[in-house]
């Protein structure tokens, strides 16, 4: 009984210095707490069934106006435009990114783009994922030609060539 006893107190006593240690965040509070910033947004991402078809329901600014998903991109829309009040005439880049796949970075810039293709601002939305890009998809848009061709001056036959920027963009 006192092994059992002695073991229940050694692995309390373990437990807890494991959650003091443990550095990871879970929660946006604990992000404050530790970075000391606040976030601009929080956005739910929307669980995507890989059997749907309709690849345009991703879309939920342009599909649906109030709902919560897409009041949070108007959300972080709004903060990013108080980022930047003081500098007004600047051309703004906005990097969407994650360290891993399918996190949801498709989803977000493509509904960021369109929140601000609403309000009438100029807007240029780059499909930097030379693997899985997925916006041409989700814009059912044709995927000929692209960032790579662009940057390697050759077009989808391989022909060298001398486009544009304007060919490149849709």
């Amino acid at each position: 009984i006192a092994s059992a006893i002695i073991g229940m107190v050694i692995s309390a006593i373990y437990i807890c210095v494991l959650m003091k240690i443990e550095k990871n965040i879970k929660s946006v509070v604990d992000l404050e707490i530790e970075v000391f910033l606040k976030p601009l947004a929080q956005i739910p991402l929307k669980e995507i069934d890989k059997k749907d078809k309709n690849i345009k329901s991703e879309l939920i600014c342009y599909d649906s106006e109030k709902t919560e998903m897409s009041k949070a991109f108007k959300t972080l829309r709004t903060n990013l435009q108080f980022l930047s009040v003081n500098n007004e005439k600047q051309n703004k880049v906005i990097l969407v990114t994650s360290s891993m796949p399918f996190e949801g970075k498709s989803y977000i810039a493509s509904n960021m783009a369109i929140s601000f293709a609403e309000i009438g601002k100029k807007v240029v939305l780059i499909d930097a994922d030379m693997n899985s890009g997925r916006l041409d998809k989700l814009f059912n848009l044709p995927n000929n030609l692209g960032l790579s061709n662009y940057l390697s001056g050759l077009d989808a036959n391989g022909v060298e060539t001398n486009e544009f920027l304007n060919k490149f963009i849709r």
